[in-house]
């Protein structure tokens, strides 16, 4: 969904089905028993609603089936919490 509107809004070629291909396979490192990965999501992230409920379900029902993964640490920055840096996304 993101990746099309992405494509729409830039005009550039329309790349998106090798794109999520790419994505899912990298996915496949949480599962290999080779890494861990400490990911914190701003609460907002779980309230923004992008692609409409049926999306947001899903992605809902996604961390619930990672959550428990020992490969993944999850935690959830309150949005009402005292930060003092600007958060950065990343991949580290």
């Amino acid at each position: 969904m993101i990746l099309r509107q992405v494509v729409d809004f830039l005009r550039v070629p329309d790349d998106v089905p090798a794109g999520v291909a790419k994505r899912m396979e990298r996915q496949q490192v949480l599962y290999d028993g080779d890494h861990h990965f400490d990911v914190i999501l701003g609460e907002q992230a779980l309230y923004t609603n992008i692609g409409g409920p049926e999306v947001m379900r899903e992605q809902m029902e996604r961390l619930l089936q990672d959550i428990d993964l020992p490969s993944l640490s999850l935690g959830v920055l309150a949005a009402i919490a005292e930060v003092s840096v600007i958060p950065m996304p990343g991949f580290v």
